[in-house]
């Protein structure tokens, strides 16, 4: 029966930032220098693209740990899939955030453009977001 737990990488990620975000805080009140905020765990290289999730923020085990979450023998609930999806959805956003501080001006530039280039789109996340105002007008009765 697969259930859910804090993984190590989420806590650790946690515990760096809580920890980090205190020295940065004393440091803005007060003679100090800002830490750098970085996962503890961090040994890889900014421009290694590949692998720079590793060891700080890899998802595996997390992802295995939800996977299991939904075999048809699991007695695992809601809460337990909710723990998992916060976990790895964190982590995410903490590598990505982490990805985009690190990221060359070219990489920026090639991901700004083609995002915007989306956004500007009869497809994209505006042109979709007023269809969906105006389908709930609809199913509304407005």
């Amino acid at each position: 029966m697969a259930r859910s737990r804090i993984h190590s990488v989420f806590q650790k990620l946690i515990s760096a930032f809580k920890e980090q975000t205190t020295k940065i805080a004393e440091a803005q009140q007060g003679p100090g220098q800002r830490v750098w905020q970085a996962p503890d765990d961090w040994v890889g290289d900014p421009f290694n693209i590949a692998e720079t999730h590793k060891p700080a923020f890899d998802r595996q085990e997390i992802n295995t740990n939800y996977l299991e979450l939904h075999a048809k023998d699991s007695e695992a609930g809601v809460g337990d899939a909710g723990s998992l999806k916060i976990q790895l959805d964190y982590t995410a956003v903490a590598e990505r955030a982490f990805r985009s501080r690190h990221a060359s001006n070219i990489r920026c530039l090639a991901h700004t453009s083609a995002r915007l280039t989306g956004h500007g789109s009869d497809a994209g996340v505006f042109a979709h977001t007023q269809n969906y105002a105006q389908d709930l007008g609809k199913a509304a009765g407005a």
